[in-house]
């Protein structure tokens, strides 16, 4: 059995002229990050990787959630693989991901992880809000076999507010 968390970034700035890449949260993004990491804490995920990607917005929320998790910092890795919208990169990093780790987490974005999960869990979207995350847990041993799985897990802030 593998599982992987799809997490999307939380709520990006719009205020300040830099690129896509360099855009980090508004005061939204932050007390969403919050929720949602106090969420998790209440779930038994025994993440073993995290993924996330390189873009500020994406690095900052796995750092707050993974702070408040007590994720150490050793198993997390950033990676411009998912700096991805339509979904491609994402497929291809996962197929690649070693198969000695069973539960993993990514933080990206989104069209991309709306799409995966729509394809790949059993749970239909219509989007993956901002700071919402999807658990799958997939009946393969190897991540070259990635297939259909169960989705297991939705939280999305506007549930706890």
């Amino acid at each position: 059995m593998k599982t992987i968390y799809f997490v999307r970034h939380a709520k990006s700035s719009w205020n300040e002229p830099v690129t896509d890449k360099e855009r980090g949260l508004n005061d939204r993004g932050y007390s969403d990050a919050k929720l949602i990491a106090e969420a998790l804490q209440k779930e038994d995920l025994a993440i073993e990787k995290v993924f996330s990607s390189t873009a500020k917005r994406a690095e900052i929320t796995c750092s707050i959630l993974t702070h408040t998790l007590e994720i150490p910092e050793e198993i997390i890795e950033y990676t411009d693989d998912l700096y991805d919208f339509d979904g491609r990169g994402v497929l291809k990093f996962i197929k690649k991901l070693p198969d000695d780790l069973d539960k993993v987490a990514l933080f990206g974005h989104n069209p991309a992880f709306t799409g995966v999960v729509n394809v790949f869990g059993n749970l239909q979207l219509k989007n993956l809000p901002t700071c919402g995350v999807v658990g799958v847990q997939f009946n393969i041993n190897s991540w070259a076999e990635f297939a259909q799985g169960e989705t297991i897990l939705k939280l999305v802030p506007k549930d706890f507010k």
